[in-house]
Order: C-alpha cells, then structure tokens, then sequence
C-alpha cells in the first residue's frame, strides 16, 4: 500500500449559516461542479432539503477527496446576536 489510511479518509465539509449567504455557491467552487442551487439573490434560502456529493478539491483527480454536504440555512438575517 502506497498511502496509509489517514490519507485516504475524504475531508468532510458542512458548512453553516443563515440562509442565503453563499454555502451552496462554496460548495460549487470547492467541488468545480455546478451541483447545488445557488442565486446571486441573498434575500431567501434556495436549499430545501439535505443533500450528500462527493468528488475531488477543486474537481482535481487525485486531489483531496470530499464528502460535502447541502442543507438550509440556519437563523435569521434580521436577528442580532
């Protein structure tokens, strides 16, 4: 075996925040797909449900394997901490 198992376990990303702020758009660039829905609009959240891809950073063969993952946005743009 050339690599050991820790360099073979994919990266895992979730990313978290309010809706409509860009994590579907994130997750396109980091994955070089167009996979998720996203709008250039942050006025509503675009993502409904929970959704799983996997593929390589930056669609590069080889390159660090993800597991990403969709979901809504949490909170609201309105509220302050």
């Amino acid at each position: 075996m050339d690599r050991n198992e820790e360099e073979l376990r994919p990266l895992s990303l979730i990313p978290f925040g309010a809706p409509g702020v860009g994590k579907s758009n994130i997750l396109n660039k980091l994955l070089n797909k167009e996979i998720f829905v996203s709008t250039s609009s942050a006025t509503t959240g675009v993502t409904k449900t929970i959704r799983f891809e996997t593929g390589y950073a930056l669609g590069i063969p080889n390159a660090i394997r993800l597991i990403v993952c969709d979901a809504p946005g949490v909170g609201d743009l309105k509220m302050s901490l």
